[in-house]
Order: structure tokens, then sequence, then C-alpha cells
């Protein structure tokens, strides 16, 4: 009994009580006359009882049942082996704990051995109180369970009739198999009754956890698995079969032929839907919207590009883009150019994105200008690529110098087989490298045909496309909707960003199918009401990782009509090949998890023990999917291949594969598969497959570290991954190694804490021992752990702990340290205003970043300030800079930046007033700019100041060095951070028009000759293309319409129109700038080209001095964002110094 405990904890069908009840069940059967026969013979052959016979068949069971290898089962002694005992009359019973090893590749043979010997050793050892063990193990305590075992087994020995005085006879076991007795003190107990001819089994088992038809099956497979015994007790025990004739109807046959449905190419399919309805919508974005039509030519020019550049088919063309129209535009032109595409994500690192390159060698690069510029080691080593044809995608169609622009519109038609290469999709790898995963185009078409009968997905439908660029559901939210001809809807990425956003734009589009992943969804749904209800959408396909009962009915709230369905699959099945449609009818009073369900058509979700063998229902094993349809393999890498793909046990045909998914899996009494785990080391977070040895390898190319293991570890609402470190260095510290891990690895990957120890702990022969590592910890700004002392305190750090996912939180621990982002941020902020009404701005969490800052704020009624300044970071010697917000009010988004300016520079935001609830928003620029001019000399009263702003905050910044300027102070830098000049247009030249007036007559005259240029059959279209706007344009007007009404009325504003967005959007929109004198530094994002000519032509009208201009990587939304936050950093932090050096220098 010497070392860890084992839990023996057999699936059940209710989810465990937290305080173990007694309430019981019983299942009753009676073995054949044959059969208990040979029971007997067998154990008389190997020296053993009857009861260390069927002890041992059924620790083989729950072996089967748990895959535990190590066993512990109870048993009574009647504890009478004294002479002075055998006489008396009185209660001697004690309780026996029987432990056994129970290997899968034992023969039941040598586990009946293992019995007999633990058996005999207990009974030499009976005399020892039960209460002793406990006393001498102190095995933690579980208000769940029972201690030490859980499961009970009780042989009764009684002759199969019993002659009574009276002339009757009666048979004790049948009566007490038949007693109403409803009590059961285990999780399982089974009682056995050895009459003279048959022997009766009874499960009794707790109906808090089990239900009848499961232990009734289970006590089925028990005779089934007692019949093989006795004919081939030197058979391996993963070999004998727990498929119960009675189950075989309700699971797949592997050996059964299985079908092969279509054999169309996507490409061919999309086509036939733009040719049958061209004008229909295909495709939009924030910028663009595509017809079918429009999307068939521009795709087919692009694969004729490719083709006339040398691409050929199974050529890997590499795709570097964001989330946007032109990505669907590049892989459908890569398809229909016989080639096969590599999606780059940009917001993963450039070293991640060079180990993709470096293995799958692309002859092709396409590059979406929108996505940004590439970071530069990524870009010299695109340059040494041996690539056939280098293009830069832009937005729209037919722009200026568009090197698609003398292609041909006409269909390549290169012929596609079903096996031909269609992608390389890359996942996490346990060598420190991703692998690559080889898609082949048969599979493509397959699941819409399949969901389009199963679920009547149709033209109508609007798909919106929020999957993960490395996500294999991308596929599904591109290439479902055109094999239908629905509609695809890519959302602004700054509407991904808030909740209530992407609820607003879901709303907006009309979306009726979402893929979405278990963490999207409670993003989603996070802090809904009642009004937000999203009535358009039908169907939500779930994938990526376990979906509970909570995230759907969460999403039921927010979509009433909608259906949920739990899909399954892998990157290597290319498409979702499991199912299951949580319905009205499924039960209710399950566990919370979900089920994985069945195969859609010609796919087998099998379940395989060890031996490669069926598992029965409710046998634990691992899951392989049977399909025609899986991926060629992983690309260089034929070893993983074969391990990964192999052929099937069941069948002779080498082409009939399967693919081993390394899920651990059982089958319920229906055929649904259930999840039950991992086989191996791979994980998912957020619907990413991480493999921990990938990180590992990382971390310990690090010259400070010696040895290093990650592990995941659950709390009460994700997934999150731990480091360990043994350092070679002593300075080194976690700050560090996340620094360093962020350079390399996707921010998925990194984990959410990373701990030094001195040695990684080992079990006896020597392995590493997981179980004792420590609990992760988070805090690292504290010697000694500080504990909440308030009520307020203790408040916050429940709050902070469901935010953030964390066991413990040291009140004096940075939000911003611990992981928070703008995301949480959010979270937190909304349950922060439910629990002590009141509404704090965003920026409070600079002000506050800590518990116990942040009780303290609330405390003093901090949230009926009306400051606007936020101190970012207020320390350091250099003369402060003044960042105000962008149109969204917060200044969250500059953490990174002032961050990467380094703590000697100070950083303050200015948000919008009205944030908190409590002021009314300003509606002109230049009473924002005198407020803010207000609050920045009540901090600095006289110059030089240093100031700036991002987008919307440029044209406020703007204002406010005007102002300041019109004071008599010194403005020694004003900052433009891509922000647009609005209202320059309305000022007039010297011909009298307005920018914006010159600009009408010049767009009228361009569409004109268009016109004149097109046959008569294009120009409709022509027309239909270019309204595409107009629906944004009169809500734009309406919404003016509405506000000048109201104010002019003096009438409340609608809801829609008070938010401080909508306020800080009218502000600019009615804005008229005046000219200022000064200097003007202007950053601007490379990766919105269509706006460079307007941006600085405008600023040079605005501030006719001097203007200085910075390119930077990215886009508008992503600036200052990682990885282009460093650059801007870096430029600014120049220009700071310079403007400093230069007023100093004229002081002196």
């Amino acid at each position: 009994m010497s070392g860890d405990l084992p839990v023996l904890d057999i699936p059940s069908d209710h989810p465990r009580p937290p305080v173990q009840t007694y309430s019981g069940g019983r299942a009753v059967a009676t073995l054949s006359k044959d059969l208990t026969s040979a029971l007997y013979a067998l154990s008389k052959r190997e020296g053993a009882t009857l009861f260390m016979m069927l002890l041992a068949a059924f620790k083989v069971l729950l072996h089967r049942y748990s895959a535990n290898e190590d066993i512990i089962i109870g048993s009574p002694i009647a504890n009478r082996a004294q002479s002075e005992t055998e006489d008396l009359i009185g209660f001697f019973l004690n309780n026996l704990a029987l432990r056994t090893s129970v290997p899968g590749d034992s023969t039941f043979r040598e586990v009946l051995s293992r019995v007999r010997h633990t058996a005999l050793d207990a009974y030499a050892n009976q005399d020892v109180p039960f209460e002793r063990l406990i006393e001498e193990l102190k095995p933690e305590r579980d208000l769940s369970r029972t201690s030490i075992f859980q499961v009970y087994f009780n042989l009764f020995s009684f002759s199969d009739q019993i002659d009574l005085p009276d002339g009757e006879s009666i048979n004790f076991v049948d009566a007490w198999l038949q007693s109403e007795e409803n009590l059961s003190k285990f999780d399982l107990t089974l009682y056995a009754g050895a009459g003279d001819k048959t022997i009766k089994l009874a499960f009794v088992y707790n109906t808090d956890l089990f239900a009848p038809e499961r232990m009734i099956l289970m006590l089925d497979q028990f005779q089934h698995l007692l019949s093989q015994i006795v004919a081939r007790p030197d058979e391996t025990i993963s070999r004998l079969s727990l498929v119960t004739p009675s189950a075989q109807k309700y699971l797949p046959d592997p050996s059964a032929p299985i079908g092969s449905n279509g054999n169309q190419a996507i490409t061919s399919l999309f086509s036939a839907q733009a040719k049958q309805q061209p004008n229909a919508l295909a495709l939009s974005d924030p910028n663009e919207r595509w017809t079918y039509d429009e999307l068939e030519r521009r795709s087919n020019q692009l694969a004729n590009y490719l083709r006339g550049n040398g691409i050929r088919k199974d050529d890997v063309v590499a795709i570097y883009a964001h989330r946007s129209a032109p990505l669907v535009l590049a892989i459908l032109g890569v398809l229909k150019a016989g080639a096969a595409f590599t999606i780059l994500d940009p917001a993963h690192p450039a070293a991640r994105l060079i180990d993709c390159l470096r293995i799958a060698s692309p002859r092709g690069w396409i590059q979406i200008e929108a996505a940004g510029a590439l970071p530069l080691a990524l870009d010299e080593f695109v340059e040494k690529l041996a690539c056939r044809s280098h293009l830069s995608l832009k937005r729209g169609r037919n722009t200026e110098n568009d090197p698609l622009a003398g292609c041909s519109t006409n269909n390549p038609n290169i012929e596609i087989d079903a096996d031909d290469l269609a992608y390389i999709a890359f996942t996490s790898g346990s060598t420190g490298q991703p692998k690559g995963v080889m898609g082949r185009h048969g599979p493509l078409p397959l699941f819409t045909s399949w969901a389009r009968e199963k679920f009547n997905l149709n033209e109508s439908d609007r798909f919106c496309m929020l999957s993960g660029l490395a996500h294999d559901p991308l596929h599904r939210d591109i290439f479902t909707p055109l094999q239908l001809g629905g509609a695809i809807c890519i959302p602004d990425p700054n509407d991904l960003e808030a909740p209530e956003r992407l609820r607003a734009w879901l709303k907006r589009q009309a979306i009726t199918i979402a893929n979405l992943t278990p963490a999207m969804s409670q993003l989603l749904t996070d802090g809904c009401g009642i009004d937000e209800q999203i009535e358009s959408l039908r169907y939500s396909f779930f994938v990526g990782d376990v979906l509970t009962r909570r995230d759907v009915a969460r999403l039921k709230q927010l979509a009433p009509s909608i259906s949920c369905v739990n899909l399954y699959g892998s990157t290597e099945t290319q498409r979702a090949v499991g199912h299951f449609l949580v319905d009205d009818s499924y039960d209710s009073s399950g566990k919370e998890i979900l089920p994985l369900g069945k195969g859609i058509h010609d796919v087998q979700l099998l379940v395989l023990n060890k031996s490669q063998e069926l598992c029965g229902i409710g046998e634990i094993g691992e899951i392989y999917f049977r399909t025609p349809h899986l991926a060629k393999g992983y690309l260089a890498d034929e070893k993983l291949t074969r391990e990964r793909f192999i052929a099937n046990p069941f069948t002779n045909d080498p082409a009939d594969r399967l693919y081993r998914t390394g899920d651990l899996g059982r089958y319920l009494p229906n055929g649904d598969v259930e999840y039950a785990g991992r086989a191996d080391r791979q994980i998912k977070i957020r619907g990413f497959r991480i493999e921990p040895a990938e990180i590992e390898a990382v971390l310990t190319k690090h010259p400070g570290v010696r040895e290093a293991v990650v592990i995941a570890h659950q709390n009460d609402r994700d997934c999150l991954l731990a480091a360990y470190i043994v350092c070679a260095q002593p300075e080194i510290t976690a700050s560090t190694l996340r620094d360093w891990l962020t350079e390399k690895l996707p921010a998925y990957m990194i984990p959410s804490s990373i701990m030094m120890i001195e040695a990684l702990p080992l079990t006896s022969n020597g392995k590493l021992d997981r179980r004792a590592l420590p609990a992760p910890e988070h805090s690292e700004t504290a010697n000694e752990f500080a504990w909440p002392l308030s009520a307020t305190e203790e408040a916050l750090a429940l709050i902070w702990k469901g935010v953030l996912g964390l066991e413990h939180i040291d009140i004096h621990d940075n939000f911003f340290e611990l992981g928070g982002h703008s995301l949480l941020a959010v979270r937190l902020f909304a349950l922060l205003e439910k629990r002590f009404n009141k509404r704090l701005p965003l920026a409070t969490l600079f002000q506050a970043p800590t518990i116990a800052k942040l009780a303290k704020t609330i405390e003093d009624d901090a949230s009926k300030r009306s400051a606007s300044l936020a101190p970012i970071q207020p320390c350091g010697t250099r003369p402060p800079f003044f960042c105000i917000h962008a149109v969204g009010g917060n200044v969250l988004e500059y953490y990174d930046l002032a961050r990467h300016l380094g703590n000697d520079q100070p950083f303050y935001g200015l948000q919008s007033r009205g944030l908190n609830d409590s002021h009314q928003p300003h509606e002109r620029i230049e009473d924002m700019a005198a407020h803010y001019v207000k609050e920045i000399r009540e901090l600095q009263s006289d110059g030089p100041y240093f100031i700036g702003g991002r987008s919307l905050g440029g044209i406020i910044a703007y204002e406010t060095a005007r102002q300041l300027k019109e004071q008599g102070q010194e403005v020694a830098l004003l900052v433009l951070l891509d922000s647009y000049p609005v209202g320059h247009q309305k000022l007039s030249n010297a011909d009298g028009l307005t920018v914006r007036e010159r600009r009408a007559i010049r767009r009228i005259q361009t569409h004109l000759s268009n016109l004149r240029q097109l046959p008569t059959s294009a120009k409709l279209n022509y027309l239909l293309s270019k309204s595409r706007y107009a629906p944004k344009r009169i809500t734009g007007t309406l919404w003016r319409g509405v506000y000048r009404s109201c104010v002019k009325l003096g009438v409340a504003l609608p809801r829609s129109l008070r938010s401080v967005e909508q306020f800080n959007w009218l502000a600019a929109h009615q804005f008229v700038p005046r000219l200022y004198d000064g200097p003007v530094t202007l950053f601007w994002a490379s990766g919105d080209l269509r706006a460079k000519f307007d941006m600085i032509e405008g600023w040079r009208k605005l501030a006719p001095g001097e203007l200085e201009v910075h390119e930077i990587p990215g886009t508008h939304l992503d600036i200052i964002k990682a990885p282009n936050v460093e650059e801007v950093a870096k430029k600014l932090s120049a220009c700071l110094k310079i403007a400093q050096t230069l007023y100093q220098n004229r002081e002196r």
C-alpha cells in the first residue's frame, strides 16, 4: 500500500455530487450452469478459489473501463483466524484493501496469479483493523467518495436450496438478490452468490452516478468477459472483447466496406455557383464586397498569373495574409492554378513563420498588402526563397498598376484529382518544429455536401469568418458558403476585440451560420443583454475544444433560434468527421461535457484499445478515424506519417487507413463517442493543438535554461500552460523567458505561469514525476504572498481569479503582468460594475493595476471624478508624453507602447469624458481639446508639450496643440499615429471648390469614363458593384440627421447614438480644422497604401510647416500592436529625444 493510492474513477452517467450520497440501485444476472462449472474448473486448475477468480475478472473489467493499471478493491473478511474467536458470538468483520497491478499486456492467468498472491497476503494480515490502515496511510480525504477504495466485492457461498422445518425450501441468494435494499455504500459493489450449480451476480450501484441501463450493460459485459476467460485464459486481457452481441448494432463495424462519396474539386463547385448566380454576394469585409462573378473572374486572373509565372501542380504557394477578402481570392486563385496554399499568419512571430517556410519550400509567394510589411528577418528569408512568383495583392479590383490587370479572366481549367495536394496546414510538433499536414483536394467539399442534407444549409445563409488562420475550420468558413452559394462575411478586426461590438456586427450582418470555438463563444456571450439577442443565427458549429452545456445554454440566450452542433475532427482529417447535435431531446441531467457524437457519412469513429481491438460500450480506448478522405500525411516526415496513419487491422486493404488521434474516448450506450482526455501529452487550448515538448524545446535553447517542463493545468474557466524551469544561470527571470518565447512562438503557446525550481522531481525509477510538480504560481511581485485584507479586496480577488483563471492572486500583482489584456479588462470592468454598482473608466486599470490599488479606488468613490488624464506610466525623468484616445474613447491600447518606450519616459493617456456614464460626452472636437488642455496644464502648467494620438486621437491632438499655441504655450512635438486628416476636404481651394467637391467631381468623371468603355451587358454589373457603399453612406447621413434634430428639439438621443464612440464619430464628421503653424510628425501604416496619398496631402494642407513622415509596418488597426508596436516605440522614442534636445538647445 506504499506510494500514491490510485482513485478508481469509473465513467459515470451523472456528475459526481460534491458530497458522497448512498442512493442505491441493483442489476442482477445468473450465470449458466456451463459457465459456472467452467469457472470452478479453471479456479481449481490454477490453485485459486472462486473468490480469487471472480475478483481477478472484475479487476480486468474495471481496468478496461478506467484504463487504471493499479486497482484497489475492498472486500470483507470474517476475521476469525484466531482459535479464541471461532466459537464466540459477535461481529468480527474486517475490510481488506486488495491492491493489484493490472497491466493491459498481461494474460488473464497472470492477473489471476497476482490477485491470488495479494489475497493470500491480505488473509495473513486480516487482523489489522481497516481503521488502523487509514491512520497509517493518511489518505487525502475527498468528501465525494470513500477513502482507499471506491469499489467493493463480496462473495456469498450457499447451497442452492435449503430445506426448512415446515417442509418448505428457500434459496437465500435469490431472496437476497430480490430484496428491496436501496443503499449503496460505494460507487459500485459486486455481489456474487455461489451456489452448487449456478453463480448469481448483482451490481449494487450509486444511482446518483450511474443509470440503470449502464449497469445492466456492464453486467452483461462481465458475463461476456467470463465466457472468454474460461475459454482463453492465456489470452492478453486487452484482446478479450467487451463488445456484447446486444451492443453490436450500436457500434461501427471496422471490417465493413465504407463508402467514398464525391470526387468534384471545390474550385469547380464554386465556378458552378458563379455561373448559376453571378450577381449574388459571395464575399464582404470592411473594405470589399464581391459578387460571385467578380470573385470568379478575379480568381481566374490570379490563377493565370501564377501559371504564367511557372507555378504548376503540387507546387506550394505561401500566402501572407490576415482575415480579409483578398485572402479568399488568393486561396481560390492558387487552387485553380493546380497548386497548394499554405497560410502565414502575421500575428505569429517571424521565427515561427520561417520554420514553416523552411518545411514547405514554397515556389510562389503572395502577400496581401493590407496585412502589413514583413518583419525584417522574415523579409530577408523570403528574398532567399527559390520562388518563381512573387505577388503583392492590393485591396479592390482593377487598381492602378494591378499586376493581374492583363491576365485572362477565363478559368484555366486545370484538371484536379482527388489525391492532388491542396494545402499545407501547420500544427504544433513535439520536436520543437511545427508539423506540416498535407491536405488533399478530395476531402474539401465533403463536409458541405453532408451538412447541406443534414441541416438544410443553402444559398440564403450568411457565414461569418471568425476562425483562426492556422485552423482547418477556416476551410469551412470559406469553402462551405462558396459551395452552397451563400455569403462570406468578414468582420473588422476591431469588432473582434469587444463582445458587444462582435454581437452588434453579427446582428447587423444578419449572420445565420457561425463556426465557433468554445472560447470564442464564451467571449461572444460575455455580458450579453436581452436587447442584444441575435435572431438570425440558425446554426453554430463548435470545434477545437470540449463543449459544455454551459457554453450551449449561454449561446442560446444570445440566439434563441440557434441549434448547436459539436463537431469533431483534426487537421489530419481536413474537415469535421464527427458530430453531435445538441437538441431538446438530449438528457439534461447528464454530465457537463457534451459528447463527440458519431461519424458523418463515409466516416467511422473507432475506439480501440491498446491491442487495437474495438472497445465495448463504456470501455476507454484511443479514438481512430476511419475514412477514405484523410490527409496525405506529414510533409517530409515519413516516420511520423507511418505512426499516425496506419493500415486498418480489421481489413486486408492497404488503401483502408486509420488516423490515430491521440484522444481517449469511450462509446456511450447509444453508440455516441464521449471524450476522455489525451493518450499523449498533446493538449488543446482555445482550439489550438499544442505539443508541450515544442515549448520545452524552445525554452531549453535559451542559455539560461538547463531543463524545462511544460504542463497543462485546469482552472475553473480555462486550460492553461505552466512552465517549470531549472536554471543554468541564477539571474534568469520569468519575464526574460516570456520575452524569449514571445519572439519564437504564437501567443497561445506562451505559458501563463513560469516557475523556477531547483530540480525536476523524479519517480523512484528516475522518470519525471509530473504529479509532484508544485502548483503553478503567478505572483512575481512580492517575496511573501499578500492576501486580501478588506471586504472590497476579497470581492475583487474573487473577480480577478475568475477573469484571469488563476487560483491565487497577490493583492499587489499587476493585472497586465498576470496575462491580462484589453479583452479581459472589458470583462473585468463589466463584472465590477455588477458587483459594486459603479462604472469605472477602463483607464482606471492604469492608475490602479493591482487589487490593493483598485480596492482603494473603489472605496474612495473614484468613479465620481471626471478626470480624463490616465497615468499609464507616470514615472521617469523625461518630459511627459500625452497621448489622446482613438474613437472608442479609452486608452488601454497604449499600454504596450508606453511599456516599450521605457521606464524613464512618463506616459499619460487622455480618455473621453463620459466613459463612466457620469458625464455627458463632448459633442465637438474643439470642446474635447479645450477639456484636455485644461487637464494637461493641471499636471504640467507650462510647455514644452509633447502630444500625440492614434487615429481620431491624432485629430484631437492636432486641435489640442493648436489651442495650446493660441495660449502662448510651446508644443515641441505633435505626433499623429495613422490619423486621417478629417475635415481637410471642407477647406476651399483657390478655385473656390472644397477638396470634397473636387473629389466628387473627379469620381463622377471616372465612373462615366469607365462606363463608356464597358459593353452594355457589363454596365449593370459595374453600377451594382459601386452601389455597395450606398447603405453605409445612407446610414451615416440618417444618423447625422437624427442627431441634429434631437439637439435642435432638445429631445433625448436614441440609445444607439448615446455611446461615447458615436459622439466621437459625429464630432469628427462635423469638425472643420484650422491651420496649425507648428511641425507635425506623422506615422502611417504601410499596410493601408490606399490612404497614403490623401493622408499626406491632407496634413500638408492643414500644417503647411514641417511634416515629418515615418512608415510603420501593419494596418490602421494594428499599428500599435505587437510586433509593430516595437517599431513605433523605437521611432517615437527617437523623435521625443530629438525634440527634447532641440528645445533644450534653443533655451540655452
